[in-house]
């Protein structure tokens, strides 16, 4: 049907989609109101039809049209069940964006919108499964902002909330695709790097993530703050690795980067 789909597409009265959100309702379409189209082989020619609205939330998501190629008058008996079930459809649609909202809310951090520990765990419990099909590895990296209760102390938890949240983008804008990070609560974020062929590799990235998130961080106008932090990262080649023992592991990691000097990372192996 993609030749009728476009003659549908050029017979559409311009703006129907506004009128229709706004008047919330059916709207019949009249030969007049649908010229008649000469395809350059013969083809039917949408003559008449109707569409109607699918509103959710007080506002029309989407409209359905159903035409005929045959010249009809207005049936209001079937334009009122389209109407009926447009309704329907809207409800069962409010209700799966409702769930969807929540299952969101349970598995974010409402602060950054970053993946909690919940979705990460899962996450990778699912990535470990795959381990052994092939000769990558995956990596854990636990990262701790050092001295970060100095910009709460000293500027306001609001400031530290908008440095948390600058933190939380600036490690998606520089992970790779597919890497997933998370918060774990406060100053805590935690990375899982898929797909890793060598140890130089997971360097290489936690070196990338340190330098981005050292760079000045502009609160107010002219006032910068720098922040630094301290990695740590637990490594597994198999799929019998555990994700406690690797969070233990780069947990630990990370304690002994701060030990060294902070703003550096120490790898370990699960």
């Amino acid at each position: 049907f993609p030749e009728f789909r476009r003659l549908v597409e050029e017979a559409r009265p311009a703006g129907c989609g506004a009128r229709l959100a706004a008047d919330r309702g059916p709207r019949w379409l009249h030969e007049d109101s649908m010229p008649v189209l000469r395809p350059a082989r013969p083809h039917p020619v949408p003559r008449s039809g109707f569409q109607f609205p699918v509103a959710v939330g007080g506002s029309a998501l989407a409209v359905v049209e159903m035409y005929s190629v045959r010249p009809r008058d207005p049936d209001h008996q079937l334009t009122e069940v389209a109407h009926h079930a447009a309704i329907q459809i809207g409800r069962v649609v409010e209700r799966e964006r409702s769930s969807c909202a929540l299952t969101h809310q349970a598995m974010h951090d409402p602060l950054t919108g970053l993946p909690n520990r919940t979705l990460f765990l899962d996450r990778l419990g699912q990535s470990l499964t795959g381990l052994g099909s092939t000769d990558s590895h995956l990596a854990v990296m636990f990262m701790d902002l050092d001295n970060f209760k100095l910009i709460n102390d000293s500027l306001g938890h609001d400031v530290g909330d908008r440095v948390l949240t600058s933190i939380a983008q600036r490690l998606v804008k520089a992970m790779r695709a597919g890497d997933t990070a998370a918060r774990f609560g406060g100053d805590e974020f935690i990375i899982l790097c898929e797909r890793l062929s060598t140890d130089e590799a997971v360097g290489d990235i936690a070196n990338r993530l340190l330098a981005t998130i050292a760079e000045p961080i502009v609160l107010d106008g002219d006032v910068h703050t720098v922040v630094t932090a301290s990695v740590g990262i637990a490594i597994a080649a198999s799929s019998e690795a555990r994700p406690d023992h690797l969070l233990r592991d780069a947990d630990a990691a990370m304690y002994r980067a701060k030990e060294e000097g902070r703003g550096r990372f120490q790898i370990g192996r699960a």
